[in-house]
């Protein structure tokens, strides 16, 4: 979409990110800001300056590194167009909004790499990349409430393992546990709950002897939600 005041003889060279340093934005965030900008729906009364790319460029960052491809952004982005949401008058910031990326990444599809943490992503299906899969869905539903929500990349790395029963259910107990512990719901000793999970990696809050409730990761409204937010999680190349 045109800058209203801008030159229109001057050349695109696109747009920098200012954060302390300039910073180019990458060739795939640019190519989703302009799909964003130059959307069919756009309005021409709607805002769409600089500031509204650099938000996009950042947001835009932010997905590719939690694993969506250029395509599901894409989709995000024509989701976000068919929603009531775009009739706002600054869509580049209602896109952005949290509650907003939320709803629209919910109904996302995504492949990633991986194939344990795409299980959960896909709500636990019998074909699973486990020796007894109902077994270790069980579990997860059984044990796992506060630590599915908060901390999945942890019940991930418990359930790669493959440990038959009762090895596997004893250590979710254990991170639901420690994870209620370090909330003030669980008053009993925090350190045999870290030796039973001394084959996986804590975060510092919930490795550290002392609570740290403030310090513990927000609890997502869905697993699928939860699992986007993996940092570590990436995406299948599928171009």
């Amino acid at each position: 979409m045109p800058t209203f005041g801008a030159d229109p003889d001057a050349p695109d060279n696109g747009w920098e990110e200012r954060t302390g340093t300039k910073k180019r934005a990458s060739n795939k965030v640019y190519e989703l800001v302009k799909y964003f900008g130059y959307h069919r729906s756009m309005r021409m009364s709607q805002r769409f300056g600089q500031e509204d790319k650099a938000i996009l460029s950042s947001n835009f960052s932010r997905l590719l590194s939690k694993g969506f491809t250029t395509d599901e952004i894409k989709s995000l982005v024509d989701r976000f167009y068919s929603s009531p949401y775009s009739s706002s008058e600054y869509p580049a910031l209602m896109f952005c909004k949290k509650e907003v990326q939320e709803e629209l990444s919910a109904e996302s599809s995504v492949l990633l790499a991986d194939v344990v943490a795409q299980w959960l992503l896909d709500g636990m299906p019998n074909n699973g990349p486990f020796m007894d899969t109902r077994e270790v869905r069980r579990a997860v539903l059984l044990v796992c409430d506060e630590s599915v929500l908060r901390y999945p990349e942890l019940v991930v790395d418990i359930i790669r393992i493959d440990d038959p029963e009762p090895y596997l259910s004893e250590r979710l107990s254990a991170l639901e546990d420690l994870i209620s512990w370090n909330l003030g719901d669980n008053e009993s000793g925090s350190g045999q709950l870290r030796d039973t999970l001394s084959m996986i990696t804590l975060p510092q809050e919930l490795a550290s002897p002392v609570k740290s409730p403030k310090s513990m990761k927000k609890k997502h409204s869905t697993v699928k939600q939860a699992v986007l937010s993996i940092k570590s999680v990436t995406n299948k190349e599928r171009w």
